[in-house]
C-alpha cells in the first residue's frame, strides 16, 4: 500500500486522554505523519490492534486497563498490572473515516476482549464486518511466562484447550 495507519494515546497535564490517528506515506518522516483525526475514548483501556478497511478504521475499547500504580510491585511486568475484573462494563467501539476524519462512537457491546484482530470489511455502506480472536482474558498474564512458553500444555488435553478458549 501507499501509507500505514497507526495510533497514539497523548495525555496532556490535564483534560483526558485522547486518540490521534496517524497516517504514515512514503513521503512523510517518523516525524511528520498525517493526523487523520482525533477523538476522546470512553475509557482508557489497553488495545493491542484494530482494524483498517478502505474508508474506515475500527477500534475496540475493552474493559481491561492497566493499572500504573502497582508499576513498583509487580516488578514492571505490565501483564501483571492488567485489570479486566470488570465484568459489566462494556467494550466500546469507535470507528475513524479515513477520508475526512470523522468519528462515530461509541457504539457499547457486551463484554469483550481480543488480543488481536484479523480482518475487517465493509459489507454495505451501514455495516462492517470485523473478525477477531477472542482472548481469554484471564489467561493474558500467564502466556509470555517463560516457564509456560518452555512447557507448553500437550495438543488434545485439558490444558491446552482451556488455554485457547473461555
Amino acid at each position: 500500500t501507499d501509507n500505514s495507519i497507526n495510533f497514539n494515546f497523548k495525555k496532556g497535564f490535564t483534560g483526558p486522554p485522547w486518540v490521534e490517528v496517524l497516517r504514515y506515506r512514503p513521503e512523510h518522516t517518523y516525524q511528520t505523519p498525517e493526523v487523520i483525526g482525533k477523538f476522546k475514548p470512553s475509557k482508557f483501556s489497553y488495545i493491542h490492534s484494530f482494524s483498517v478497511t478502505e474508508n474506515y478504521v475500527v477500534f475496540l475499547f475493552y474493559p481491561v486497563i492497566i493499572d500504573p500504580k502497582r508499576y513498583a510491585e509487580s516488578n514492571f511486568h505490565v501483564f501483571e498490572l492488567f485489570d479486566g475484573s470488570n465484568k459489566t462494563d462494556t467494550t466500546d467501539i469507535f470507528v475513524l473515516n479515513l477520508k475526512n476524519g470523522d468519528v462515530k462512537g461509541p457504539f457499547p457491546s457486551d463484554w469483550a476482549y481480543a488480543a488481536h484482530h484479523i480482518n475487517a470489511y465493509e459489507n454495505s455502506d451501514t455495516e462492517i464486518i470485523l473478525d477477531m480472536t477472542p482472548t481469554p482474558f484471564d489467561n493474558m498474564k500467564d502466556y509470555l511466562k517463560l516457564e509456560n512458553m518452555l512447557n507448553p500444555p500437550a495438543e488434545g488435553t485439558k490444558e491446552a484447550e482451556i488455554s485457547t478458549t473461555d
